[in-house]
């Protein structure tokens, strides 16, 4: 497996208007994963989970699945995203998140995002590349479900070693403890499953070379304290007044992660600058070198009938 060399900076495409929000609240959200751009994105790697099972293992996957669905729908498990991209002018990410063609990207040094923090000390922070690629997916899927099935396995067997050594006559244990430790096995692993499952994506984002800085705030499903919040979980979390939750993650010093920002190709690097000087930073402000026409007003209407 050929490890993916992480950029010395990534880059943050936004608009003016959360720039500022940005750098002056010194934190910078991310965004449940369930809400970002491609709404198939979270579900390959838990369909190839789910189809590896049925394959391998279909005396018991009917058991995995209502567990699944019962304790813990997709939507809570998905972690939060800030995402980055190695591109620093990428006329994609101008159109699509900075405010068309008129925002920054930001460029982020990449060894200090994990070191970011919520108000949670439960909540895990970790750096990934997207992939894009169809056949790793599905490897994905695969392999979390073969571990599913090990483990699983590996607790029958333990508990089968435990009744073999009983008495001759010894009441036979309750098959509720096998069960619930195996409800635990696979609600671990469905936390697992759901940060990887947030780093891949369709072929058809490919261009976006991302990268996503990944919040996971999901507690182990058999934990006390989850059980007794299930309910509300969602309602825990902060909101955007579209409804979108968001997680804030806390920058200690800007200075020390932004060296550079870039402007996007209609944007106002002046303006930029002015502004990371009020702020007291220090990051170089460049123009996007890309060139786009900018779009014109039509000089008249055409009237019914006329050749357009």
């Amino acid at each position: 497996m050929v490890l993916a060399v992480v950029p010395d900076l990534l880059w943050h495409y936004t608009t003016l208007d959360s720039l500022e929000k940005i750098l002056g609240s010194r934190s910078i959200r991310a965004t449940h994963a369930g809400h970002l751009n491609d709404p198939r994105e979270f579900h390959l790697v838990f369909d190839a989970y789910d189809d590896a099972l049925r394959l391998a293992w279909p005396d018991r996957v009917a058991d995995l699945s209502t567990f699944h669905n019962r304790r813990d729908p997709l939507y809570r498990l998905t972690p939060f995203a800030v995402s980055l991209s190695e591109n620093q002018d990428n006329l994609l990410l101008w159109r699509s998140y900075a405010d068309s063609l008129t925002g920054v990207a930001l460029g982020i040094r990449a060894a200090g995002l994990t070191q970011l923090k919520t108000s949670r000390d439960d909540y895990g922070v970790k750096l990934h590349q997207v992939s894009y690629d169809q056949d790793k997916t599905l490897l994905a899927g695969q392999s979390w479900a073969l571990e599913t099935i090990g483990a699983v396995t590996r607790n029958d067997a333990k508990h089968d070693a435990v009744r073999a050594e009983l008495p001759a006559g010894y009441p036979a244990p309750k098959a509720f403890g096998r069960r619930l430790e195996e409800d635990h096995i696979v609600a671990d692993h469905f936390v697992g499953l759901a940060e990887i499952a947030a780093t891949f994506k369709t072929s058809g984002w490919r261009q976006e070379e991302e990268w996503r800085l990944l919040v996971q705030t999901t507690r182990p499903l058999w934990d006390a304290a989850y059980e007794d919040a299930a309910d509300t979980f969602e309602n825990a979390w902060t909101k955007r007044p579209d409804g979108i939750p968001f997680v804030t993650l806390e920058v200690p010093a800007w200075e020390d992660l932004l060296p550079a920002v870039v402007v996007g190709p209609h944007g106002n690097a002046e303006g930029v600058q002015a502004l990371l000087e009020r702020l007291g930073l220090s990051a170089s402000v460049s123009q996007s070198p890309t060139l786009v026409r900018a779009p014109s007003k039509p000089s008249h209407s055409h009237a019914a009938g006329d050749d357009v």
